[in-house]
């Protein structure tokens, strides 16, 4: 059953991805809570897809059996639209800026790019001329999170050698280890 919000008749789906860009899901567990079939679900994101809406990446596996049953997420093509469409109690800086990120990798010419998620989570792993890179995206890097956006690197050390490791901010810039922190706006122009 679809609904009007802001004068646009929208899919409960529609706007349940668009307000949870960047979170992890499964197809089953999506299509139990809005009441559809996990293949409804799958072929839903299809056509957003398609339709250059949103963008389906899975959780990173070498296993093509994995991927397809793996957790997912979805990133949508404009922050525009999310701000139009989802639902928000709060400014979500983070996930926006994370969408931000990963239509900027695809901007970039990078390629198969995915998340790793296991005992933590890598946001992004893409690859750009035959080389693989890491990003984490987090909006304000603190005392209290910074262990765990650089734990997110080290999941991705016994999978995949990456050259470089990056932590994408809003607006912060050092160096930690081998971790480069850079804000948003000057990644953009590297």
């Amino acid at each position: 059953m679809a609904y009007a919000t802001r004068g646009l008749i929208i899919a409960p789906c529609t706007t349940y991805l668009l307000t949870n860009t960047a979170t992890p899901f499964r197809y089953h567990t999506l299509g139990k809570s809005l009441s559809n079939s996990k293949n409804t679900i799958k072929k839903y994101i299809e056509y957003a897809v398609k339709a250059y809406i949103l963008s389906d990446m899975s959780n990173f596996s070498f296993s093509a059996k994995e991927n397809m049953q793996s957790e997912r997420k979805v990133y949508c093509a404009d922050n525009g639209l999310i701000h139009a469409v989802g639902l928000s109690f709060s400014p979500n800086s983070g996930k926006l800026l994370e969408n931000a990120v990963y239509n900027q990798l695809l901007h970039a010419g990078y390629n198969d790019i995915t998340f790793v998620r296991k005992s933590g989570e890598c946001d992004f792993i893409a690859r750009r001329q035959g080389t693989w890179h890491a990003f984490q995206v987090c909006y304000k890097l603190t005392g209290v999170n910074c262990l765990r956006e650089l734990s997110g690197f080290n999941i991705i050390d016994p999978i995949l050698k990456v050259a470089s490791k990056t932590i994408i901010t809003y607006n912060q810039k050092e160096i930690i280890d081998d971790v480069e922190v850079t804000p948003f706006h000057e990644w953009v122009f590297n």
